[in-house]
């Protein structure tokens, strides 16, 4: 076959080297050989030099290395194409090894190394090329010189290739019929200098991410009056969008995001550009009406305005946007009602409000009818969610998290058999949990948490994922409905926005921080590929499944702050948890081995259990530390009839500097129930310091339980004159519960009660890390009281009058012990000892589920250092009485619904 001129063997799984024996390098007469996309890896051979006729060169996607200056290539001067890309070729950027082929038009050298040269010659190249890309990752230095003697190209791509310099606008000015540049991530900087004269031929122009400064040349639009596609994205570009955008009248796509541009969009933009199809403006600094109000749009298909200043409402005019498929406008300071008239939009796939003002009831049956995701969260909208999202039944994507939405969660959310991300977080929504959720199987993040819902876990409830840990993601079909929209999520007590590709990989389940009952399903653990699950902060009882076990690629397990009780499962074979928390439970028993995963685990993650022992527990499951109640004692005691002396005792009571309300229960099993009857008429707050060993209960006496917790508190009136003389109330971290404790009284609610009003001298009041809810007793706080620790309970509601009287308060604060505070102040969690507790005072009612309006009388607190009350759902105005606060030294009010101007006072 000496004869033979063209050769293709591309895509016939060609693999090893090319073989240097008789065969291809002597095909002389060869003018086109093509060997792309095989698995051919080695040089190149020497003797295709011999192919001296060769024309087209297609080496690309295949594994060949080796430099190409030292390569056959630079003898094979008859080539007007050469194809390289997708290699592992060492390429010089200065072309040097191809400065002798005259004939070469097109040349492609991307993914491959391309590599500065450390010393170039001062040579004029012979090729004239049409067709250049570069692209790839690469040091250049600084801009290759062969560049300054071409003046026919057309197309040039150097991605991603690192060179010095300003913008290469001489490259434009020489080569009058350019037709696209792409010099994005290049880091080239400085101004932005255009040609001095108008180019007809350039359409496309990339100089995304690169350090670009200045303000965007006025003449823009008069220089490239018919570019297609422009990518400013992603530079220090200031200043306004120039209204000479508007004689761009073939612009299709327009990207400008992540600038510092400032200014309104001029309304030439919107008008002239009536090929427009993408409009990205995202992350500036871009203030006024989103839209003109006369606009041309019809060609428009994205529409991304996000992270900028926009401050009015969604224009009428974008209803013209006939064939608009995304609208992001999240992250602004848009406001008013969300308008009916967005049902109307038909081709709408994506919409995001999130991150604004909005404020009222949503729309009954908005929905457009292509929807696919709705992103609402972090604005003001309020009520009921009744039939907004009746009739979408494409809908993939709800996020309405942090509103005041209200009432049930409606049972048509089982009709959305595409839903797959479901965010109701830190609303008010109440009822059950809807068992239609169930028909829901392409659930992968649903988050419920910090809403009024009761009622049990449903057991039916499926989280789904088609991406498992270690297994070859292959499914591109997500790529197609998820664009760049970031969904929050709180996975391993962190609050993460997730996006793209990544938010293909989380699967969670949030129903913490409601008022769930119950036992935890035994199902749950068949949620083999949930990530995160959260269960804390509710009123779960019961066991902790043994069927935990299966969620193997568990790695957020919380189930803190409930009433479960019994042993913790077998769940050492969890190897990527990498969050756990039992603690603030009723559990019992040994804490699982240390090893692996729960190696890392301390003593946050199971505090608040106090029959469980083990490390890294301090209590030992081996020995005690406490003697415990001899079997003389409880002969004693029965044989004096279980009699107590009351009178002593209670005279004891008045007497006492501090009452520590400690009372223990797990030994009182020879307690008999006349002594509490007994106790219960002296109208006594039940005050007993028994000794507790291990989790052992005596069960055998009638009214004992095994799973009640070792330390509780039973309430009954106080009479007035001991009352009067208890300076110290410290219940901190014991437990106490919304009921009685079981053996005394049944189901009867406890709430703080509201005689603590007349402890008339009492200065320290701790009731912090409980489970005491509902709202606070009204005008409660005693006259004298200076000190007020209400931290981790389930207390909601208003704060109404509760402290108006409490003229002495200088603390109100998160803490679990009197004699050594943690507190957070400047953002800083710090410790403080009682003697420089002295010298600081502060109110915290922050992480709560606080509603209504901020006091003004807080602002009479004219010594307070500290005042935070971020993280809850406050409405209305900042108090102008906060201009009395002439100490302050840490305000927070982040994170809840407030409205109108901040007070002068506090600028």
């Amino acid at each position: 076959m000496p004869s033979l001129k063209i050769l293709l063997l591309s895509f016939c799984r060609l693999n090893g080297t090319i073989p240097t024996a008789k065969g291809l390098c002597e095909l002389k007469h060869l003018q086109k050989l093509d060997m792309s996309n095989n698995d051919l890896s080695g040089t190149l051979p020497l003797c295709l030099a011999n192919l001296t006729s060769l024309q087209l060169l297609d080496l690309s996607f295949n594994h060949f290395i080796g430099n190409i200056s030292l390569s056959p290539l630079g003898s094979l001067t008859s080539m007007h194409t050469l194809q390289l890309s997708s290699n592992l070729f060492r390429i010089p950027i200065s072309l040097l090894p191809f400065f002798n082929h005259s004939k070469l038009k097109h040349l492609n050298c991307d993914e491959n190394e391309i590599c500065a040269d450390i010393d170039v010659p001062t040579l004029t190249p012979k090729f004239q090329l049409r067709t250049l890309d570069l692209s790839g990752q690469g040091d250049g230095g600084v801009f290759p010189k062969f560049f300054y003697y071409q003046h026919k190209l057309e197309y040039v791509d150097m991605s991603n290739m690192k060179m010095k310099g300003e913008f290469p606008h001489w490259l434009i000015r020489n080569n009058t019929k350019l037709d696209t540049l792409h010099l994005p991530n290049c880091s080239p900087s400085g101004p932005l200098q255009l040609p001095i004269h108008s180019h007809v031929y350039f359409s496309d122009l990339d100089i995304s991410d690169n350090y670009f400064n200045g303000s965007i040349p006025t003449e823009i639009g008069i220089r490239f009056p018919s570019l297609n596609s422009l990518d400013l994205s992603g530079n220090g570009l200031t200043g306004g969008i120039p209204s000479s955008f508007g004689k761009m009248s073939q612009l299709t796509e327009l990207d400008l995001s992540s600038n510092h541009l400032s200014g309104i969009i001029p309304q030439e933009l919107i008008v002239g550009c009536s090929s427009l199809s993408e409009l990205i403006l995202s992350n500036n600094s871009l203030h006024g009406q989103i839209f003109p109000k006369q606009a041309n749009c019809e060609e428009l298909i994205r529409l991304l305005l996000d992270g900028n200043q926009f401050n009015q409402s969604i224009p009428y005019s974008i209803i013209n946007c006939t064939r608009l498929e995304v609208l992001d406008v999240r992250d602004n300071h848009l406001f008013g009602s969300i308008p009916s008239w967005i049902g109307n939009m038909t081709s709408l796939q994506i919409l995001d409000l999130s991150k604004n003002n909005f404020f009222g009831n949503l729309p009954s049956s908005f929905c457009p009818p292509s929807i696919c995701e709705v992103y609402l969260s972090r604005n003001r909208l309020q009520g009921p969610l009744m039939n907004a999202f009746y009739n979408c039944p494409s809908l993939m994507i709800l996020d309405l998290g942090h509103n005041n939405f209200t009432r049930r969660i409606p049972e048509w959310i089982g009709n959305f058999s595409a839903l797959t991300y479901l965010l109701l977080g830190y609303n008010n929504l109440e009822g059950k949990i809807p068992i239609q959720l169930c028909n829901l199987t392409q659930l992968r993040l649903v988050d419920l948490s910090n809403n009024n819902l009761f009622g049990h876990v449903p057991p039916c409830i499926s989280i789904d994922s088609n991406w498992v840990r270690g297994i070859q993601d292959v499914d591109d079909s997500f790529r197609t409905y998820i664009r760049e929209q970031p969904l929050e999520f709180t996975t391993k007590r962190i609050s993460y926005y997730f996006r793209g590709r990544v938010l293909k990989h989380i699967s969670g389940l949030d129903l913490s921080c409601n008022n769930l009952t119950g036992k935890i399903p035994a199902e749950l653990g068949n949620l083999s590929v949930i990530q995160v699950l959260n269960l804390s902060h509710n009123s779960l009882t019961g066991l902790i499944p043994q069927s935990f076990s299966n969620l193997k690629q568990i790695e957020s397990l919380d189930l803190s702050y409930n009433n479960l009780n019994g042993k913790i499962p077998q769940l050492t074979q969890l190897h990527w948890l990498a969050v756990f928390s039992v603690a603030h439970n009723n559990l019992s028993g040994q804490t699982p081995e240390m090893v692996a995963q729960f190696a890392t685990f301390d003593n946050s993650s199971y505090e608040g259990n106090p029959f469980l022992c083990g490390p890294p527990l301090s209590k030992s499951c081996f020995a005690s530390s406490m003697p415990g109640v001899s079997a003389k004692d409880k002969k004693d005691h029965k044989r004096d009839d279980g009699f107590m002396d009351m009178d002593a005792f209670y005279k004891h009571s008045i007497l006492m500097s501090e009452l520590s309300l400690c009372c223990s229960f797990s030994k009182l099993g020879w307690l008999q129930n006349t002594e509490l009857e007994l106790i219960a008429e002296y109208n006594l707050l039940l005050v007993f310091k028994a000794q507790v060993i291990g989790d052992r209960v005596d069960s055998g006496r009638q009214g004992t339980r095994p799973e009640i917790c070792a330390q509780a508190i039973a309430f009954w009136e106080l009479d007035s004159t001991i009352t009067e003389s208890i300076p110290t109330i410290n219940l901190s971290g014991q437990g106490h519960g919304g009921v009685f404790p079981k053996f005394l009284y049944y189901q009867h609610n406890l709430r703080i009660p509201g005689w603590i009003r007349n402890v008339t001298y009492l200065e320290v009041l701790d009731l912090s890390e409980n489970n005491f809810f509902k709202n606070l007793p009204s005008d409660f706080g005693p006259p004298w009281i200076c000190e007020v620790y209400l931290s981790k309970n389930r207390l909601r509601g208003p704060l109404m009058n509760a402290f108006y009287n409490c003229s002495e308060l200088t603390v109100l604060h998160l803490s679990h012990k009197t004699q050594r505070l943690e507190l957070t102040t400047k953002n800083a969690l710090r410790y403080f000892q009682r003697s420089i507790l002295d010298l600081i005072s502060g109110l915290d009612l922050s992480c709560n589920n606080l509603t209504s309006k901020i006091l003004a009388e807080i602002g009479n607190f004219n010594i307070i250092q500290l005042l935070n009350l971020s993280h809850n759902k406050l409405t209305g105005l900042i108090p102008q009485s906060f201009s009395n606060l002439k100490q302050i030294e840490s305000l927070d009010l982040s994170h809840n619904n407030l409205n109108g101007n901040i007070p002068q006072l506090l600028n």
